[in-house]
């Protein structure tokens, strides 16, 4: 067979071109899942600095928690606090607010035209920053309010508290949770991976009644988790909410209890929805 020139026939130049072809096919899925689990360590570093974030917080408030949001009425809506509050203690990293693992680029930044009101002092946002609402697309979530969210005007919420204390709903108790308050930290959950989906991305609830803040499963199936010992870990979306069964989210006393500040499942908030 005549060669071409440089001393390669036609049939080894393919045979070389399908080898090669071969090896990519072989080496793409390893490739892909490698960069799947550097964004998972990337957003479990995250965690754990937001996690070292709350803990400054919490030394330097008496033990309290920094709450989910403000809960003002009105045409202002709602102030998110939480990330704000820890923001002073991540050195003013914006990253650490946002999972590569997302298919979608927007993150958290600094923009003006905020109203300068003292109470957004208070939450952490820097004069005439433009606060956060819950409409937003946003990585992670607060466990503010525990299995369900508002549970009722005698029992307060169960996470580590949904509302700011000086809000509308002060009245109720469901503010900034103190840490003794929690009976078992190494498995409370404090804040984790949620759905971008610009609708209270800000906040982590299991409740069937707000699906669009669910965990999400980007990692593997679940999401990052960090508990309110420090720790964070990834954890599958069926453990920490429930597994779908022929349409029935079937849920156990073992996944629900780890949303409760009283580590107790509270059967009674969601043994009767489907």
């Amino acid at each position: 067979m005549r060669r071409l020139r440089g001393g390669f026939t036609l049939i080894e130049l393919l045979v070389v071109v399908a080898i090669i072809a071969l090896l990519i096919s072989i080496l793409l899925p390893a490739l892909s899942e490698a960069k799947k689990r550097a964004q998972e360590t990337v957003c479990g570093s995250n965690m754990r600095q937001m996690g070292l974030a709350l803990r400054h917080y919490l030394d330097d408030n008496n033990g309290f928690y920094p709450g989910d949001h403000l809960e003002t009425g009105g045409r202002n809506g709602s102030w998110i606090a939480w990330a704000p509050r820890i923001r002073k203690y991540l050195d003013g990293q914006m990253n650490v607010y946002w999972c590569p693992s997302t298919d979608i680029g927007i993150r958290w930044e600094r923009r003006q035209g905020g109203a300068q009101r003292s109470f957004l002092r208070l939450l952490g946002y820097e004069p005439g920053e433009t606060p956060l609402k819950g409409e937003e697309f946003f990585s992670y979530g607060y466990n503010g309010w525990g299995v369900r969210v508002f549970t009722n005007f005698r029992q307060r919420h169960l996470g580590l508290g949904g509302h700011i204390g000086g809000g509308i709903d002060d009245r109720q108790g469901n503010h900034e949770l103190q840490e003794s308050k929690i009976k078992r930290p190494e498995e409370m959950i404090a804040i984790g991976d949620t759905f971008m989906n610009a609708f209270w991305d800000t906040w982590l609830t299991p409740d069937v009644r707000s699906p669009e803040s669910y965990p999400s499963k980007r990692h593997r199936g679940g999401a990052e988790i960090l508990f309110t010992d420090g720790h964070a870990v990834n954890v599958h979306f069926d453990e920490l909410v429930g597994k779908r069964n022929i349409g029935t989210l079937n849920r156990s006393a073992v996944a629900m209890r780890r949303w409760n500040n009283d580590f107790q499942p509270h059967h009674n908030y969601w043994r009767h929805y489907p």
